[in-house]
């Protein structure tokens, strides 16, 4: 079993929220990363997500979190709204 992870950034313009969290997260750029398993499915290679994580920084200290990638694409969408 082959595991990769891709990494990529996102920005909020507006505080937001993202299960688990209890309280808005303050705007910013952050970190997220997606680990995708390798599967050999009838002599083709196929990926399967398997985890995506956030980084969240404040101040000196950083937090990350196991997120869903669906609930992380409807608040930037609810970000990119609200402009």
């Amino acid at each position: 079993m082959t595991i990769s992870t891709r990494r990529s950034s996102v920005t909020f313009t507006r505080p937001f929220l993202l299960k688990p969290l209890t309280e808005p997260h303050p705007p910013g750029t952050f970190d997220v990363e997606t680990d995708e398993m390798a599967l050999d499915v009838n002599d083709r290679l196929a990926f399967r997500r398997v985890d995506t994580r956030i980084t969240l920084h404040q101040g000196t200290s950083s937090s990350t979190y196991s997120i869903d990638p669906a609930d992380l694409n409807a608040a930037l969408a609810r970000d990119r709204g609200a402009r």
